[in-house]
């Protein structure tokens, strides 16, 4: 099974330019008045003449750093952008790019472990960093030796100082609104013709071998996928539609395909730290925000929580779904929930991935009802196929691995060639390691997963890296971790089935569970926690070479104490 998009191809010449050029030459299409986003906590309007003066005074600044003492950044240079959303991470995405500063972005739940993997992975110098995660962001480059002196000179704080605690500013640290620019730089910088295969951008993405992967997308690739997403995405109006911005924007999906996009399309978004139920339906009445782009577990909550029924969301028109499967009955309820308030929802849905620098098919809204649980066709400029284990296309009808073939695939893993030419063939597919069936047409449902990976509401997380975590405490012996999921929240949830080192009492095996759930949570990012349980089990099904049969896992029941298998 082969397919092409059934999209226009666009110009990908057009595209060979730095994406912050790429983006702020928009500027001109727009009034400069227009607002660009709104600070969803403090109100704060940003229009799009006052972004792109920050965007090149930050540019130009983060230049500069060796004039503060700092040690320098300059074109070729990473940084590890480490932030919850807030109106300086949309400044900070488009001003490295013009300054030719490659951003590296980090979860902003990781551990000290977590951030230095990502932090010597990427090859950054620097991390800029919010004034909240400061001490992970210090603890983790004095854990990797980085002497006291020499901390301060690869930091910078992107927080305004209005947010920073005064015995911080007193101790000398940089912030952005301390940043002096340069006046002998023409910005933004060039990555014309061939230079723009250079990287631009680095997302991290979970594998099954362990610790995150860092994924190099270059200015052609996230250029490329703006106008790909653009070319079919007819519903949002000018002067009318709001976008609620709330998906984590370190994330592909928030950065590239809610920023971005939004910024490119000329249509206002108003962003929030990260999804508190009640902030996110307030702003959505006090802002009569019309669409939003989420992750499942958003689309559950707005069709099962009873919180939503307390709030005007009445603005609301649009929900597009992406980053994980979506069951097609939590379109129906969130449908019938929101008529019976008179409101009538339209819905779309997407299948994207890093590696593909964002969203690589959609399904139109008018398609929803009657291809119900089809992630859509591919986005224009780009080929597929449905393969078998041996790398052989399978008819239509049949399940398939999807390989995919187009200007937006990554460039590949930093710094590691034998796991880019693991999911990389010399012809240039990728293989995703999900299983789809397709139509005749070229639209793909989503059937499985070769790959381990478990997806918690649109993070990945790998079941290696965690047994790898567990084996770590004294008193587990073995261990094996698996996805669960779970209908209620909309998400697959992590489940450990542990063999304890030791013997237990009846009584004692709760007290064993909860002090390990305990301990997890100073070890690892909070998505990464056991959402499914704790399982005990007195061994780990394997396979005669050493490999978990995870199948064997799922099949255990969620809940109860030792299992013996």
């Amino acid at each position: 099974m082969r397919f092409a998009s059934p999209h226009p191809p666009i110009s990908v010449d057009s595209c060979r330019h730095s994406y912050a050029t790429f983006l702020l030459d928009r500027d001109a299409t727009y009034p400069e008045n227009d607002t660009a986003y709104i600070d969803g906590v403090t109100g704060e309007v940003v229009t799009r003449a006052v972004h792109r003066k920050r965007v090149l005074s930050f540019a130009s600044s983060a230049r500069n750093l060796q004039h503060l003492g700092m040690l320098e950044l300059s074109r070729g240079s990473t940084a590890i952008v480490f932030s919850p959303n807030s109106v300086i991470f949309p400044v900070v995405m488009m001003g490295l790019a013009a300054a030719g500063i490659c951003p590296a972005y980090a979860n902003m739940s990781y551990k000290e472990m977590e951030l230095a993997h990502a932090y010597q992975i990427s090859g950054a110098s620097h991390i800029l960093v919010h004034v909240s995660l400061l001490p992970v962001a210090v603890g983790m480059l004095a854990s990797i030796g980085v002497q006291e002196d020499e901390v301060k000179r690869r930091i910078v704080i992107i927080s305004s100082d209005r947010e920073i605690p005064p015995d911080i500013l007193a101790a000398g640290w940089i912030s952005i609104d301390r940043l002096v620019p340069r006046d002998d730089l023409t910005l933004p910088e060039r990555f014309d013709g061939p230079d723009a295969d250079s990287t631009a951008v680095i997302y991290f993405s979970s594998g099954t071998t362990g610790l995150n992967k860092a994924v190099a997308l270059s200015h052609l690739n996230i250029s490329v996928n703006i106008l790909q997403m653009a070319s079919p995405w007819k519903y949002y109006k000018r002067g009318q539609d709001i976008v609620l911005a709330v998906t984590p924007f370190f994330h592909i999906h928030g950065g590239n395909l809610v920023v971005l996009l939004d910024y490119y399309l000329g249509v206002p978004f108003v962003i929030l730290p990260r999804f508190k139920a009640e902030q996110c339906l307030a702003a959505i009445g006090k802002y009569r925000i019309t669409a939003a782009m989420v992750v499942p577990p958003i689309l559950t909550f707005f069709a099962t929580d009873p919180r939503v029924d307390q709030y005007d969301v009445s603005s609301l028109r649009l929900v597009s779904v992406g980053a994980a499967p979506v069951l097609p009955s939590m379109y129906d309820h969130c449908f019938e929930r929101f008529s019976k308030r008179g409101i009538r929802l339209e819905f779309g849905n997407a299948y994207g991935l890093t590696e593909v620098s964002g969203l690589i098919t959609w399904l139109p809204t008018e398609r929803l009802h009657d291809l119900k649980g089809s992630a859509g066709a591919l986005i224009a400029n780009t080929e597929g196929r449905l393969v078998d284990e041996n790398g052989n296309d399978v008819p239509s009808g049949t399940p398939g691995e999807i390989w995919l073939r187009g200007p937006s695939v990554m460039k590949g893993y930093v710094n590691n060639p034998q796991a880019t030419a693991d999911v990389m063939t010399p012809d240039g597919w990728l293989k995703t390691g999900d299983i789809a069936l397709s139509t005749p047409d070229g639209y793909l449902t989503i059937v499985d997963r070769r790959k381990e990976l478990i997806k918690y509401k649109g993070f990945q997380v790998a079941p290696a890296e965690m047994e790898a975590v567990l084996s770590d405490h004294p008193g587990i012996a073995d261990s094996g971790v698996v996805g669960i999921y779970s209908e209620v929240e909309g998400t697959e949830l992590p489940r450990a089935h542990v063999v304890p080192s030791m013997v237990l009492l009846k009584k004692d095996e709760d007290a064993y569970i909860e002090h390990i759930h305990k301990w997890l949570e100073d070890q690892v990012a909070h998505y990464k926690l056991m959402r499914g349980g704790i399982v005990l089990v007195d061994a780990i099904p394997r396979s005669p070479s050493g490999k978990i049969l995870r199948r064997q896992l799922k099949e255990l029941p969620p809940t109860g104490n030792r299992l013996k298998l």
